[in-house]
């Protein structure tokens, strides 16, 4: 493949701290790798920016990155572009994850301000030295940002603009300090004393929600009631801001927190973050029950949307049975098996075949330029005929690739081993075999599955 035809994915990232500082921001990274693809008639299919995330991040943590990782394992980019090393990573450790990905599927990259290789043992060393230096650096900085938030935390000043509902930030005296926020004040403290008389987070969001016109969640309200800083205290300063309630009154609701919960491994939900609301789109979740059929009672487990239950924020009512479901899945999850399966032997089938005319052309390239600088008297006959002769052998070995086989993800007899499993066992199964499990809103409902090979 030639220079012109290379497709390149162009990857940016500035961290919190670094975004206000000249020259990194993501605008410029921008600017500066779409000229050099430009200039080095490099074809961009992509570009990928991480804003305000630390290269000590691991992968999954960096949405854009993770995108483009996957553009790469599907095949579809040759080199990727950053800036500077650090803007790639600042970790070693995370950086060869990262490599194994990209050394699979012969993606290469290029920091275009900088002088990288690792097609050479003293260039891998260089990139293992700086990516050293960088995380060292890294690391340091981090310790002085601890050491800067501690001071201010002593000083009762905040460090950061996120704060529980009922505060606020408010300049004093030319000094930033947290404060309460009247137009909430009241509101705090009918959610605390609604909690400490149900003692039900979910009794509590309703309540709040009806008596003020609110919206908020159940997670809002548990983040208010665990946060110390509605006793006035936060990390090691005891009176940081002015408290809602005294720390006796704050233990107490933890240990009701404590209390509250409840947890029992034998009743594992099969099938549990998989069901996606048709409404909302949030991931539907697990309860248990028993119902009466005449003098016998029956255990069941089901699954509903949380939003709807617990904040009526969703009006999707629907509960499913998780006997239901599963009878539905296994009825056709062997189907949907083989054409995933089917589909993702075409594909590696022709990723392989596009990685193979790939190396004949750098090889076809690569004669010609040996030829051309034989003619000019710049290469012994010698060395000539060994180079040439060698590059003509790969190139003669290169074949079309075999069919590829996929295992089948299901082995025969996988349905009686199913059968064996205990509750725990069939969750870690369709969690294997299964991405996402999407049901319509009608009574008889179809489902759709996203397979994991």
């Amino acid at each position: 493949m030639s220079s012109k035809s290379k497709r390149v994915a162009l990857y940016m990232r500035v961290s919190t701290e670094e975004q206000a500082r000249h020259g990194d921001s993501i605008e410029a990274q921008r600017q500066a790798l779409r000229k050099y693809a430009e200039d080095h008639n490099l074809t961009v299919i992509g570009e990928y920016a991480d804003e305000g995330i630390s290269g000590q991040k691991p992968v999954r943590k960096r949405p854009a990155l993770s995108e483009m990782l996957r553009e790469v394992e599907a095949g579809r980019v040759d080199l990727i572009l950053f800036t500077k090393l650090d803007r790639w990573f600042r970790s070693v450790k995370l950086y060869y994850q990262a490599q194994e990905v990209l050394d699979a599927h012969k993606t290469a990259w290029r920091a275009i301000l900088e002088d990288y290789n690792t097609e050479t043992a003293d260039g891998t060393l260089k990139v293992n030295i700086m990516l050293s230096v960088a995380q060292n650096e890294a690391e340091r900085t981090s310790e002085r940002i601890k050491f800067v938030f501690a001071d201010k935390v002593r000083r009762g000043e905040p460090i950061t603009g996120s704060l529980p509902i009922g505060y606020r930030i408010e300049t004093v005296d030319g000094r930033k300090r947290v404060a309460k926020d009247p137009e909430k004040e009241e509101m705090v403290n009918d959610i605390i004393q609604t909690y400490l008389r149900t003692q039900s987070l979910r009794r509590t969001t309703i309540e709040i929600n009806r008596k003020y016109e609110q919206h908020m969640d159940l997670i809002t309200v548990k983040n208010l009631l665990r946060n110390e800083m509605i006793a006035g205290r936060y990390r090691d300063n005891e009176v940081y801001c002015e408290p809602y309630i005294t720390s006796e009154e704050y233990e107490k609701i933890q240990g009701l927190w404590q209390n509250n919960i409840k947890f029992n491994a034998k009743e594992a939900y099969y099938f549990s973050s998989l069901i996606i609301c048709p409404e909302c789109g949030n991931k539907m979740s697990g309860f248990r029950g028993i119902t009466k059929r005449g003098e016998r009672q029956y255990r069941y487990k089901k699954y509903r949307c949380s939003k709807s239950y617990k904040n009526n924020i969703c009006s999707f009512r629907r509960t499913t049975s998780e006997n239901v479901l599963e009878q539905m899945l296994l009825s056709q999850v062997e189907d949907d098996m083989e054409h995933v399966r089917s589909k993702a032997m075409h594909a590696k089938e022709s990723r392989q075949s596009a990685q193979i005319e790939r190396r004949r052309e750098e090889i076809r390239q690569e004669m010609e330029r040996l030829s051309y600088v034989f003619t000019k008297g710049r290469m012994e006959a010698k060395e000539y005929d060994k180079r040439y002769d060698a590059l003509e052998k790969e190139l003669a070995d290169l074949k079309e690739p075999e069919q590829l086989t996929v295992p089948k993800p299901l082995p025969e007899g996988w349905r009686q081993m199913y059968d064996d499993l205990d509750a725990a066992g069939k969750q870690q199964f369709w969690r294997r075999i299964v991405r996402e499990i999407h049901i319509t809103k009608m009574r008889n409902s179809s489902l759709s599955l996203m397979m994991k090979i």
